[in-house]
């Protein structure tokens, strides 16, 4: 889902829902881990949500726009062990 913003904003230390993938070489059945993360960007446009259809819930929120400008992302909280992707999708 897409949410436009206008005026375009600016995110600091916006904390939003992320989604990590286990990395291609992580045993089967590992699971999508669900977090937050922290955004810094500029010149957001758009908001891009995806949305779990069986728990009816916002799982990933990202900044978007022709524009933006992503400064900075950091996890919350303790980083994945070795099976998942460095950073949020």
């Amino acid at each position: 889902m897409q949410i436009a913003m206008r005026p375009p904003a600016r995110l600091i230390d916006e904390r939003l829902p992320a989604t990590i993938y286990p990395n291609d070489e992580a045993p089967f059945g590992t699971p999508i881990l669900h977090r937050r993360a922290r955004f810094w960007a500029t010149r957001v446009t758009e908001l891009d949500a995806t949305v779990e259809l069986g728990s009816e819930r916002i799982v990933q929120v990202e900044p978007a726009g022709d524009e933006v400008e992503v400064r900075r992302i950091e996890l919350v909280g303790p980083p994945p062990g070795p099976a998942y992707r460095a950073e949020p999708d």
